[in-house]
């Protein structure tokens, strides 16, 4: 037989008033509900917890042990109960959020400064990631969403679009590719190529629209891809969003045509899932920020 929180706040009431009539009263139920939850807790003990007789009601010698305890546990929860009100009314808490880097890089902050001025409380844990591992984050629950490019159907996961972004190629000024105008994508196949891997939606869209393509390096983030951009080793195809996000000075870039690649750029999370109240004001600052993006680059939904 368990023992309630609301047994042991009729143990604290009679203890407090020693009357059983008066701690009913206070607590607005019979005396008979009363006597039935410390003959819980003394069934569940073993012990008496209180000696009565028709003047006074006095705590055991096990009843005066029990009482301090009592009040301990009592308190915890009151205090646990604050720390949850505190958390649905968004006064502290913590919310992990998985990103692509390019975005973690350069549009998370913005979203960060908005986030912390309204709730300046809250912790904000970034886990920027490459994108099997961004839904990995989320599919686990140790991300309560993620900020990635669409990828194949997922029944565990939900997209949310934010934008809708181009290629371009990018390369140090003065290489044969540059200049401002649209180019094909077949125009790099003479140049060496310095690529993404395959576990980056960046590397297997690459590899989708040229899958002839001979690179000649070979690399898993972008931050990493941009260091060998700009040492001239070769030529890259990057996010139009890296470009304005990362900005490096030592590159310029040219859109890329034929064919025409596209990436759409979103919330993911898992579907049915509720995020926590901090959770869902972080996401709206996200959107936020993209709508503000997108309007002042000109990217699509």
């Amino acid at each position: 037989m368990n023992i309630s929180l609301e047994d042991v706040r009729a143990f604290l009431a009679i203890a407090e008033l020693e009357s059983f009539s008066q701690a009913a009263d206070r607590l607005a139920v019979s005396q008979s509900a009363l006597t039935r939850r410390i003959q819980k807790i003394e069934e569940h003990l073993g012990a008496r917890m209180f000696n009565r007789s028709t003047r006074r009601v006095e705590l055991t010698v096990v009843g005066r042990e029990f009482r301090p305890l009592a009040q301990r546990m009592i308190g915890e929860f009151e205090r646990s109960l604050g720390q949850i009100g505190d958390v649905i009314q968004k006064r502290r808490g913590l919310v992990t959020v998985a990103s692509l880097m390019t975005v973690a890089f350069g549009l998370l902050p913005l979203v960060a400064a908005r986030f912390t001025a309204a709730y300046p409380d809250i912790r904000l844990r970034v886990l920027d990631a490459t994108g099997p591992e961004i839904a990995e984050h989320v599919r686990s629950g140790e991300a309560e969403f993620g900020i990635d490019m669409e990828g194949e159907p997922d029944g565990q996961i939900a997209f949310e679009p934010l934008a809708i972004e181009h290629y371009v190629l990018a390369c140090r000024p003065g290489h044969p590719l540059a200049g401002n105008t649209p180019l094909p994508w077949s125009s790099m196949r003479d140049y060496p190529a310095i690529v993404l891997g395959p576990n980056s939606g960046i590397g297997r869209q690459l590899r989708a629209a040229m899958p002839t393509l001979d690179w000649q390096f070979e690399m898993q983030h972008l931050s990493t891809l941009m260091g060998f951009l700009g040492t001239g080793l070769g030529v890259a195809v990057i996010p139009a969003l890296a470009v304005t996000l990362i900005n490096p000075t030592n590159l310029v870039y040219r859109p890329l045509v034929d064919p025409e690649v596209k990436r759409r750029i979103g919330i993911i999370r898992r579907p049915g899932a509720t995020l926590s109240p901090a959770a869902q004001s972080l996401r709206e600052c996200v959107v936020t920020e993209f709508a503000a993006f997108r309007k002042a680059q000109g990217l699509a939904w």
